[in-house]
């Protein structure tokens, strides 16, 4: 900005610093921004440090917060209902909106137009608490600067500052966590005490809500009996808090006159028409602007009834899941040229006033980070689907590279693409994913996206039963953020006990090969659907006389599958719990892939799908909040895996060995040796 531009800002107010204080400031028994000394005055210096320590996540002491609570509220006492700015030649009025508990946006608005002071006032328009995680620290900053600046800055009432609403709506339990209950019912008595609404030179008028079922003008709005914990019911004071401009009628596409019931607020306050503005500025002399706030608005302020209303909302990325904007209105004199339109817009002249609009965004930062972790959230969905589908059919991609490579073990790129594409069924750029998928950088030939060994890449795809993984350790390659617990989660056990479990997951890695083979030559889309064919009742779960039945019936399909009697109760053992049955639900909730990374990711997906089907057939409320907490929580683990990173050192390698965990169990020969066996290969 322009060396002049900065002077004229400093001289609106100073920027907003937030100094630490010099030991020598401090006297032994005080704490900047923390704790006031009862014989010491709340100065600029204490609210400053008080918000730097807020931005920290640290809390004000208990003590030092009842006194600026009842500090502020005895000022606000005194204070009318209808509160009179005059503005004078070279000072301004900034007016904001809801900010509902984010600091982030109070700070960033301070520092934008600066700290208040008897030539930069402040007109905050209500709901400060609720729905933000820090509206404790917001009243206290307001509340402290309401002290320091008792004339220039205004504490509009909002309908959240209210017992019957914020006591629901999260403020309560904040102060109840942070606090106690007490510091909530503290600030709720001072609650009582703030003004209805504020004029600015007489020409301005600042409501939360709107105006009221009937006319009524300042005089009457001055003589309302303000101090009630929450708004009587139908009442001019409840009008004002929680009414809304309406320009045309939802149900007949016309203008929309008079008043009406305001159903998207369970009738607290009402509709009303430009008619009704029209008839309020003609009862309350030279009135002509009604600025409000309550709802959330896309770019943080807009217009109604040919700009004789607006409607400013602060509080940017509302909730952090709306996309709106923030602004703050800054309102000059008429014949004061001191305001540039710069930046966020123009200056427009209202009558005598001027004003504009700085639209901000508090967090934008944080909004280009989420966006990073929504790609990646999705990106992660889409590989888990993609290794899902090449692990299924991973028998029918060898046999068509065999065929392609004319025995030679090695393919192009193009070939790769076009072969999955065929076999799995899905048009999906793969080449784009082959960094993802794992694929070497470079070929076996040395070139860069050279060849590639189509059995090395397809031996990562490869089902293994999660307990094999399980009993192993970490390999170096993995994330450290990824959770260990994902496969570290069984107890150690006996040497014996490990020899008899290894024995028993390659009995279950060897069935699992032979179904792949008759799911993949009968045209199955997986394995889990053999197991489904076998449960009459549709519980999940199988008994041991289905599960034989089942095995044995597909040896009469398929000859080339040699099941006996005794290993059908071998495999049996493995699967099935104490009471004799098999969960095959469970089973597959345990099927990984060979390959590490991709394998972690594949188990946090069956845990979510295994925990989505727990939630939708449990009755039980509280049991399903916990299920549903533990969903959120797998998913995020799922979603913020860096899979990429992980497969990273692989790709990177001539040839790209795969991350196979004991492969000896599940060896790379094994799909050729069953593919000779079932004469799928020459």
């Amino acid at each position: 900005a322009p060396a002049g531009e900065k002077k004229k800002k400093e001289k609106m107010g100073p920027s907003l610093m937030l100094p630490t204080m010099a030991p020598t400031l401090v006297k032994t028994d005080s704490t900047p921004g923390r704790n006031l000394r009862s014989d010491r005055t709340l100065d600029r210096d204490f609210v400053l440090a008080m918000i730097d320590r807020f931005k920290k996540g640290e809390k004000l002491d208990m003590k030092t917060g009842h006194r600026i609570i009842d500090e502020a509220k005895e000022i606000m006492k005194k204070e009318p209902n209808v509160v009179k700015l005059t503005l004078k030649k070279g000072s301004r009025c900034i007016i904001v909106g809801d900010i509902h508990g984010q600091l982030d946006d109070l700070v960033h608005l301070l520092t934008l137009n600066g700290l208040p002071s008897s030539r930069n006032m402040y007109v905050f328009n209500g709901d400060f608490v609720d729905r933000g995680a820090h509206s404790c620290e917001v009243v206290f900053i307001l509340m402290g600067f309401k002290i320091l600046f008792p004339e220039a800055v205004v504490l509009n009432r909002g309908n959240h500052e209210a017992t019957d609403i914020n006591e629901e709506m999260g403020f309560c339990a904040e102060c109840t966590r942070k606090y106690n209950r007490d510091m909530w019912v503290r600030f709720s008595d001072a609650f009582r005490f703030l003004p209805l609404c504020v004029t600015v030179n007489d020409e301005m008028f600042v409501v939360h809500g709107g105006l009221c079922w009937e006319d009524v003008t300042l005089e009457q709005i001055n003589k309302i009996k303000r101090d009630h914990l929450h708004p009587p019911y139908e009442s001019n004071m409840e009008d004002l808090l929680w009414s809304d401009p309406m320009d045309v009628d939802e149900e007949t596409g016309i203008e929309f006159k008079g008043r009406g019931k305001n159903d998207q607020r369970n009738d607290a306050g009402c509709l009303f028409g430009c008619d009704v503005v029209d008839r309020f500025f003609a009862d309350n002399g030279r009135l002509n602007l009604i600025v409000r706030s309550h709802e959330c608005v896309d770019a943080g302020y807009e217009w109604f009834f040919d700009s004789k209303l607006v409607t400013v909302f602060s509080a940017s990325r509302y909730r952090g899941k709306d996309d709106n904007l923030g602004a703050v209105m800054l309102v000059t004199r008429g014949d004061d040229a001191s305001v540039k339109g710069v930046g966020n817009g123009g200056v427009t002249l209202h009558g005598g006033l001027r004003y504009r609009f700085i639209q901000y965004e508090a967090k934008k930062k944080e909004r280009a980070k989420e966006f990073s972790l929504r790609l990646a959230s999705l990106e992660n969905q889409v590989l888990t689907l993609m290794v899902r589908h090449i692990s299924h059919r991973r028998l029918s991609l060898i046999h068509h590279f065999d065929n392609v490579s004319k025995a030679t073990g090695t393919i192009t790129r193009r070939q790769w693409k076009f072969g999955l594409n065929k076999i799995i069924g899905v048009d999906v750029p793969f080449l784009s994913f082959q960094d993802a998928l794992g694929l070497p950088m470079y070929g076996v030939d040395g070139t860069f996206r050279g060849p590639i060994d189509y059995m090395s890449f397809l031996s990562r795809f490869a089902p293994l039963y999660r307990h094999l993984r399980a009993e192993v350790d970490v390999d170096n390659d993995v994330d450290d953020d990824v959770d260990n617990d994902v496969d570290n989660d069984v107890a150690k056990k006996s040497p014996k006990e490990e020899q008899e479990d290894e024995g028993k997951v390659k009995k279950a890695n060897e069935l699992l090969g032979q179904l792949a083979q008759v799911a993949d030559r009968s045209g199955i889309r997986n394995v889990e659907t053999l197991f489904r064919y076998f449960d009459y009742d549709g519980d999940g779960a199988l008994s041991v006389e289905e599960f034989k039945v089942g095995l044995l019936s597909l040896t009469k399909v398929y000859p080339d599958l040699k099941f006996t009697s005794k290993e059908v109760d071998a495999v049996a053992a493995t699967l099935g719990n104490a009471n004799g049955q098999i969960s095959y639900r469970e089973f597959f909730q345990n099927i990984t892939v060979a390959d590490n990374a991709y394998g972690r990711l594949v188990s946090l997906d069956n845990k979510a799908e295994s925990l989505r089907a727990d939630l939708d057939r449990l009755p039980n409320l509280q049991l399903r909040k916990k299920i549903s907490d533990e969903l959120d929580a797998t998913e995020r683990k799922r979603d913020s895996m860096n899979v990429r990173r992980m497969v990273k050192r692989h790709s990177i390698g001539l040839l790209a060995p795969p991350a196979l965990v004991k492969a000896k169990s599940v060896p790379v020969k094994f799909d050729r040796k069953m593919n000779r066996k079932l004469g799928l290969q020459e």
